[in-house]
């Protein structure tokens, strides 16, 4: 019994299988098959299209992922949402004004810790292991024992200005003030003057 013979249509050459054929075909007149009409079948365009649809979604998982990782990291220590309810009274006065947390801006920026019904004073913390650091990172504000920033500009000590922190009422550092798990019913200063 002879081997069946697989033909190419376009230069009439004979192979032994089909595989052969088609790597004939993709190598010899790849740029003929391209030109012609149909040559990219309704079923192949479907498949690439699928494949372009899988790897788009593969991409946006692997995103989520990696930002659910990196929420996860920064907010190492955190408790879960509901852990605790407590509330803190907090200012950050700069140049002598006070910020308004009361503008719809710093409302409601974060489920563990924020500020909400327009109230501009009172912060309430929703999850254990909550510091005043995650607080300040929940408004986009970051300070240190030199410099505060806040709304993209910086405030710092120099030219005879100073910056203080202040814990229920008695002067601390920066340090000392951030890393606090808050306490219900502590007061939070910040004071650039």
């Amino acid at each position: 019994m002879a081997e069946p013979e697989f033909v190419c249509k376009t230069c009439g050459g004979k192979f032994g299988s089909d595989i052969a054929l088609n790597q004939h075909s993709a190598a010899k007149h790849f740029a003929e098959l391209q030109s012609k009409e149909g040559y990219f079948s309704e079923k192949r365009k479907k498949q690439m299209k699928n494949y372009v649809i899988i790897g788009a979604a593969a991409l946006v998982v692997l995103g989520l992922g990696y930002a659910l990782v990196s929420a996860a990291a920064a907010n190492k220590g955190i408790g879960p949402v509901g852990s605790t309810h407590t509330h803190m009274n907090v200012s950050v006065i700069i140049n002598g004004l006070p910020i308004d947390f009361s503008q719809p801006k710093y409302q409601l920026q974060a489920q563990h810790v924020h500020f909400e019904d327009g109230d501009g004073r009172t912060m309430h913390k929703h999850a254990t292991g909550v510091t005043f650091k995650h607080m300040l990172d929940s408004l986009g504000i970051k300070a240190d024992d030199l410099c505060i920033k806040v709304d993209g500009t910086e405030y710092c000590e120099g030219n005879g200005k100073t910056l203080k922190y202040y814990l229920n009422g008695v002067e601390v550092d920066a340090k000392t003030l951030q890393e606090r798990d808050s306490v219900d019913g502590d007061t939070y200063k910040i004071e650039h003057i």
